[in-house]
C-alpha cells in the first residue's frame, strides 16, 4: 500500500511540473482589423446623394465617418449630410461580416424658398461588410434618421421638433 501511495505521489509530482501544451489559440474569438476610405452612393428619401467617408474597425467594434451631398436639381435644393457612427460587428470576420451602428447626424438643407437650415439626428444602421479578391472593401447599409430637431440659426426658437417620421437611407459604399 505504501508503495502504490509512493507512485502516486510521484507521478502526480511529475505531471505538475510537465509544461502544460493545450494550444488556446481555438478560444480566443475572431480577429478583423482594417481602416479604409470610401465613396459611397445612396438615396435617402428618393434624393440620390455622393460621399466619402472613413471606416476603421477592430475586433467587434469600429466607428464610421461620413459626409454625403444629394440634390434634386442643382439649382434650387441641396443637402449635405455628415454623420459619426459607432459599430457594431458580433462576428468579426475580415471576409464578410454584419455590422449594426448608431451615432449622431447634421443634416444641412439649403433651399432657395425656405433658405438655410440643419437638422440634428440620431441615427441607426444595419449592413453587410465583404471584402473582394482583390482585398477591396465594399459594404450595403441601411440606415434609419429616427425623428429630428432642426435648429434655425435665424428663429428666436432655434431648436424646434420638425418631423415625427423616421427618414430612410440605402447606401453602398466602396473602398478606394
Amino acid at each position: 500500500m505504501k508503495t502504490l501511495i509512493l507512485s502516486l505521489m510521484t507521478s502526480a509530482t511529475l505531471l505538475a511540473t510537465e509544461p502544460f501544451s493545450a494550444d488556446i489559440s481555438e478560444f480566443e474569438p475572431p480577429k478583423a482589423s482594417s481602416s479604409f476610405t470610401y465613396w459611397n452612393i445612396g438615396a435617402t428619401d428618393g434624393i440620390p446623394q455622393l460621399g466619402l467617408g472613413f471606416r476603421n474597425q477592430f475586433n467587434t467594434t469600429g466607428f464610421d465617418l461620413n459626409v454625403s451631398a444629394g440634390t434634386l436639381d442643382f439649382s434650387e435644393f441641396m443637402l449635405v449630410k455628415s454623420t459619426a457612427m459607432a459599430l457594431w460587428y458580433p462576428k468579426p470576420n475580415a471576409n464578410s461580416q454584419l455590422y449594426v451602428g448608431f451615432g449622431p447626424g447634421l443634416l444641412s438643407i439649403f433651399d432657395d424658398w425656405m433658405g438655410h437650415f440643419d437638422i440634428l439626428t440620431p441615427n441607426v444602421c444595419f449592413g453587410s461588410e465583404q471584402t473582394n479578391t482583390a482585398g477591396k472593401k465594399h459594404f450595403y447599409q441601411l440606415q434609419v434618421e429616427l425623428p429630428y430637431y432642426v435648429v434655425n440659426p435665424f428663429s428666436s426658437d432655434s431648436f424646434t421638433t420638425q418631423g415625427s417620421y423616421p427618414s430612410v437611407e440605402l447606401k453602398a459604399g466602396f473602398n478606394f
